[in-house]
């Protein structure tokens, strides 16, 4: 083991190419056609003696150099005095897929079948987008089964159907029957409610979004629960108020009970205000809420 060349490389060199090739991860960068592999390397001085072992090396900025170098010649390589350390290429990926495959999300929807069905996705923020196909089902139905968006106040409600009553004249709560005939109407114009800034939309489809509808990967994690959302009230000066993030709390707490179904909800904001000890009264709120029965509360952090 040569310690010029990282660790992954010296065991994939230290295994035969079938092996190799049992290994996705080993795998990056090796060609058993001609037993080749790709390095990155960081050197010293003049990096033309490169060329001794790959005539198509790459000479990069400050020191680093990419060079394609038959395994037989590797450890030549790494020997030079000018060569300060090699390495493998690693395989990239898409962060949203691969958060959701390191969070031990796909073993469980994989393994066990567990897609968020029969589950609710509280979702509070700036709305969503209903007509995105992450939130339509495979029969062209949506899984917003409401939306309570505080922004609206044209009296066209219907707080006293499904368990409302106790936010009466507060925005307006649009019904799925509601999403559903906008959405046949396939007019984005005459939306009835709208994520102008398209967080609340990009939130939502991390939770809850079904990208599986034309057979891609699942991207979502609760990629078959139900879903309902609160767009919050920006109020007068442009910015979310704890008052409206309570209300919707407790309006979303209310439609799991309303459902018999238990409910995640999701906060992805928050302030820089106070001590966060969890002593304020919104976060004794929550903590409240959260010993409510199947009522499940997650605040982004960092």
């Amino acid at each position: 083991m040569n310690e010029k060349i990282e660790n992954i490389l010296n065991l994939s060199m230290a295994v035969d190419s079938e092996m190799i090739y049992k290994s996705r991860e080993l795998q990056i960068g090796y060609d058993r056609t001609d037993n080749t592999w790709d390095l990155i390397l960081r050197y010293r001085g003049n990096g033309t003696f490169l060329f001794e072992y790959d005539n198509n090396a790459k000479i990069l900025s400050g020191g680093y150099a990419l060079v394609n170098v038959n395994e037989n010649r590797i450890d030549e390589l790494a020997g030079e005095e000018r060569v300060l350390f090699a390495e493998k290429p690693k395989a990239l990926f898409f962060e949203v897929t691969n958060g959701i495959r390191v969070s031990c999300v796909t073993p469980l929807q994989n393994n066990y079948g567990l897609y968020g069905k029969g589950t609710i996705a509280g979702i509070i923020d700036s709305g969503i987008d209903y007509y995105n196909n992450a939130f339509i089902d495979e029969n062209g139905k949506s899984r917003i089964l409401e939306i309570w968006d505080q922004t609206r106040n044209d009296n066209e409600n219907s707080f006293a159907e499904n368990g409302n009553e106790g936010f009466l004249g507060v925005g307006r709560i649009i019904t799925q029957e509601q999403i559903n005939e906008s959405i046949n109407e396939n007019n984005r114009e005459n939306a009835i409610t709208v994520d102008t800034s398209g967080h609340g939309t990009h939130v939502a489809g991390i939770m809850a979004g079904n990208f599986a509808r034309d057979k891609r990967n699942n991207i979502g994690i609760a990629t078959k629960s139900e879903i309902v959302v609160v767009k919050l009230n920006d109020s007068k000066n442009g910015f979310f108020r704890t008052t409206e993030l309570m209300l919707a709390i407790e309006y979303l707490a209310n439609k799991a009970e309303y459902y018999n179904k238990p409910m995640a909800i999701n906060i992805s904001f928050g302030n820089n205000y106070g001590s966060h000890d969890g002593t304020s009264l919104l976060e004794t709120y929550i903590d409240y809420m959260c010993d409510r029965e199947g009522i499940s509360v997650v605040v982004g952090s960092g």
